[in-house]
């Protein structure tokens, strides 16, 4: 009974280091500092144990007993130091005050050092502990000295934590509460049962305590910023819901951290989030903050107004927009807001979180620093969820059709050719806008079925015979869906089993689309293209254009964007395009021009030389049976 809080420390610390020791690098101050404690608290009660024995060892050599116990005096001590500055270096943790750090080690060695002193002085005067002419260990004036030292070590990291309070997050708080009632009744106990060796003991449950905090996995924690995570945010919007009070969320979106990362390192731009997250909690002391995920933040302030949201919406935007004072320096973050304020038909967690994150992305697509969700939101997402609904299935029974839109050849003086657009019916027989689709399409994968449906439905359109005289249709395609494995087998499957030439299919995209790698980009196109396929470049003029890239590519023809045909510009804009059509007729190029919509532009355009023109001034987009009957007369 006599040791049994040494072995209850021993079986603590062994299961702690199970935890703590296998795959962990000691990267930081802190992790080592944790590991020397276990190390101490082990060492500790090791040589109280060898203190007893040597108590029950008949014959064993007085200064055997000296040396033991000295040596388990100092290493209480050295225990003790390690976990004060422990828990200084975690205070500091974000203060980069190496000054601070240094004071603090000076005090915790001014209070070690003398107490080394008194326990080297003790093998002479017996101060702390003596063994009697019988052999037997008898405690000294100054026995309890230690347990002074201890409390003068406990009011160093209080000082510490007053100080530099303002830095410290609550996780550590709550630390320092659990902590130190922990290590005075240590104290308190070991006084009042001196019979029962408890020191080592109840280190080992100030390490525990300190490993639940800091080191081990705290559920429903942010591992970084310790903020509560994205399960605890549910869990009090919930709670919210219940009361049935109107309440408010603002969702924080931190843009462009990848640039945070470049600029100044990983390691640096986690202390920039953790700042972050602390100042953003510390902003808002009445509301709860939440780390959902990456640098998605959010905030729950209870019973809010529409007058107090707005006060609040205005105190985040202006701490956003001040920056945090990190690294020495001022850090700005550029930043999305949503500010949402709760209703009586918010029912679920999950809906409420859905409709903010809609929100967000409208503020990402439109670059809105802050959007206030509202109503017409609302009916926006509910309309976007019917999209998506719909493109679950693309076929010609839930809508899907697939119009042309006639291509003038200037040479032959007939339309030659045309280009194929996907349109979508609503079931009273309404157009679906392919701007309210198309983004939707590619933003949730569905673009690829889309492609598939359309090559299909062309290759069914240049069966019929009155398509004879058309001798191409574009169809536009994803540059990374023509990059996949198995597309060139796929079109081959569908262009061959309709009994179609190769050469009739001409596939678009834009300059945009073209992968980063260039050199497989150019090998699969080469395949395409010698399997008879054709290539258009589309919307050519709309950003900067790499020319030397482009005419490396096997296109066919080059589609200038109306941007470039419609220009108010005159003649100096179809001079540019007159050089460019002679440019690409050098490299037996085609140009299309998009975008024609008057006499006068398309004059302009034949007399430049371009080889085709394409808009509402010759032909409009038109259903199948229509384009059929527009090619059979013609």
């Amino acid at each position: 009974m006599y040791y049994f809080g040494d072995y209850c420390a021993l079986a603590l610390v062994a299961i702690l280091s199970l935890f703590y020791f296998p795959d962990r690098r000691f990267l930081t101050r802190t992790s080592k500092l944790f590991a020397m404690c276990l190390v101490f608290i082990a060492a500790n009660a090791l040589l109280d144990l060898l203190t007893g024995c040597h108590q029950h060892w008949i014959g064993s050599p007085i200064w055997v007993g000296y040396l033991v116990n000295s040596a388990y005096f100092l290493c209480n001590l050295l225990t003790t130091s390690c976990i004060a500055q422990y828990l200084a270096l975690k205070i500091l943790e974000h203060v980069y005050g190496e000054h601070c750090i240094r004071q603090m080690r000076i005090l915790l060695s001014i209070i070690f050092w003398p107490f080394v002193v008194i326990v080297l002085l003790n093998l002479w005067n017996g101060w702390l502990f003596y063994f009697d002419q019988q052999g037997y260990y008898r405690r000294g004036p100054l026995n309890a000295v230690g347990y002074a030292a201890v409390l003068m070590q406990m009011a160093c990291v209080t000082v510490c934590y007053l100080r530099n309070r303002k830095y410290v997050d609550r996780s550590l708080s709550h630390a320092l509460l659990q902590t130190f009632p922990v290590g005075v009744l240590c104290i308190v106990l070991q006084r009042m049962y001196v019979d029962i060796m408890l020191n080592s003991f109840l280190l080992s449950l100030v390490a525990l305590v300190l490993f639940l905090n800091f080191q081990g996995p705290r559920p429903g924690v942010h591992s970084l910023t310790k903020l509560n995570d994205r399960i605890r945010f549910f869990k009090s919007v919930k709670v919210q819901i219940a009361t049935g009070k109107p309440f408010q969320v603002l969702l924080i979106q931190v843009r462009h951290f990848s640039e945070i990362n470049r600029r100044f390192g990983y390691l640096a731009a986690d202390e920039i989030l953790y700042q972050f997250a602390f100042s953003l909690e510390r902003q808002f002391p009445q509301a709860s903050a939440f780390h959902m995920n990456g640098t998605e933040f959010t905030l729950i302030l209870p019973s809010a107004t529409e007058i107090s949201s707005q006060a609040n919406a205005r105190i985040l935007l202006d701490f956003l927009d001040g920056g945090i004072f990190c690294l020495h320096q001022q850090v700005h973050l550029s930043y999305n807001v949503v500010d949402y304020l709760s209703s009586s038909q918010d029912h679920k967690a999950g809906e409420l979180y859905e409709k903010m994150a809609y929100a967000l992305r409208l503020a990402r697509r439109q670059d809105l620093p802050y959007l206030r969700y509202t109503q017409n939101i609302g009916s926006q997402m509910l309309r976007r969820q019917y999209l998506a609904d719909r493109l679950q299935t693309i076929d010609q029974e839930h809508g899907y059709e697939v119009w042309l839109q006639p291509v003038f050849c200037c040479k032959n003086q007939r339309f030659c050719s045309a280009e194929s657009l996907i349109r979508l019916r609503e079931p009273d027989g309404q157009l679906i806008s392919p701007e309210e689709f198309i983004p939707l399409a590619e933003e949730t994968g569905q673009i690829f079925q889309l492609t598939w449906f359309v090559v299909e439905q062309v290759c069914r359109l240049l069966q019929d015979p009155r398509m004879d005289s058309l001798s191409a249709v574009s169809i536009n395609v994803p540059a990374q869906q023509m990059m996949a494995t198995g597309f060139l087998d796929n079109l081959n499957r569908i262009a061959d089993g309709c009994g179609i030439y190769r050469n009739r299919i001409c596939l678009e995209f834009t300059e945009r689309s073209i992968p980063g790698d260039f050199s497989t980009a150019k090998e699969i196109m080469e395949q395409i293209a010698g399997a008879g396929y054709r290539f258009y470049l589309d919307d050519f003029g709309t950003g900067y254009s790499n020319f030397n890239l482009l005419l490396q590519l096997p296109f066919f023809g080059i589609k200038l964007d109306k941007s470039v045909t419609t220009s108010d510009s005159g003649r100096a804009d179809m001079a540019l395009i007159g050089e460019l059509t002679h440019l690409f007729h050098r490299r037996n190029l085609q140009v299309i021009a998009e975008g024609v919509e008057t006499e006068t532009q398309a004059q302009a355009l034949l007399a430049e030389g371009v080889d085709r023109l394409q808009g509402y001034f010759y032909a409009r987009p038109m259903p199948p049976e229509k384009a059929l009957e527009f090619y059979g007369k013609q």
